[in-house]
């Protein structure tokens, strides 16, 4: 099912990505580091760190990491995550 731009769960998803851009921009300025050394170290294009940074492409597109480059990123920033998953029908413990 396509997500259409005005969707709730659209408009969430670009919150996220922005939250998470906003997240690693400020962890690569303590560092001290730039977007050139975060994307290499993590094996990316600058192009794309610096959307992911922006939650935006440079003609203003979405950007929709996956959660491998989010990984990556994370793990050149020193950044700590806790992955847990849920599922609707799981019941509690």
């Amino acid at each position: 099912m396509a997500v259409l731009p005005d969707h709730p769960h659209a408009r969430r998803r670009r919150t996220q990505v922005r939250a998470f851009g906003e997240m690693v921009r400020n962890a690569r300025l303590r560092k001290g580091l730039s977007q050139e050394r975060v994307a290499h170290d993590a094996g990316i294009t600058v192009y794309t760190y610096g959307g992911i940074e922006r939650g935006r492409t440079p003609r203003g597109g979405d950007v929709n990491p996956t959660f491998d480059t989010m990984l990556r990123i994370l793990l050149v920033l020193d950044i700590d995550v806790e992955i847990r998953f849920s599922y609707a029908d799981d019941e509690p413990s």
